[in-house]
């Protein structure tokens, strides 16, 4: 398989670097602009997952805003990630995101680095979306 061919196809509405135009696609990797959705998930993201963070059968978006200090979870549901959202301000600069259960409680953890501190911090899962902020 031929790479750049695959990266230019899975990119038909863009134009990558490399591919001079963008290339015909009718498979099963194509996207189109339609395809695409816009959710809003905290200020300027640079770090995105997706899992199902509450354990409610539905997959949830999960962002971490490294200058705005703040890590946010657009809720999803039957109707996608149309739902609420919750933001924790961390009070500082972060950059990435885990989500995993880091204390063996059986429920998911947030956890973002503190670059600034060489630290990390843990926004702790209390069961549903219930969460606490904490070291």
């Amino acid at each position: 398989m031929n790479l750049p061919r695959l990266a230019c196809t899975l990119a038909a509405v863009l134009v990558p670097a490399g591919c001079s135009a963008p290339v015909p696609c009718d498979g099963p990797l194509c996207l189109s602009i339609a395809d695409v959705s816009r959710v809003q998930v905290g200020v300027a993201p640079d770090a995105l997952t997706i899992v199902d963070v509450d354990g409610d059968g539905a997959r949830d978006l999960v962002g971490a805003s490294g200058p705005a200090g703040t890590v946010t979870v657009l809720w999803g549901g039957d109707a996608g990630f149309a739902g609420s959202a919750t933001t924790w301000s961390i009070d500082q600069e972060v950059a990435g995101i885990a989500v995993v259960d880091l204390d063996d409680d059986g429920r998911l953890d947030l956890a973002t680095a503190l670059p600034r501190a060489d630290a990390v911090a843990v926004v702790r899962g209390r069961g549903g979306r219930v969460r606490r902020a904490g070291p």
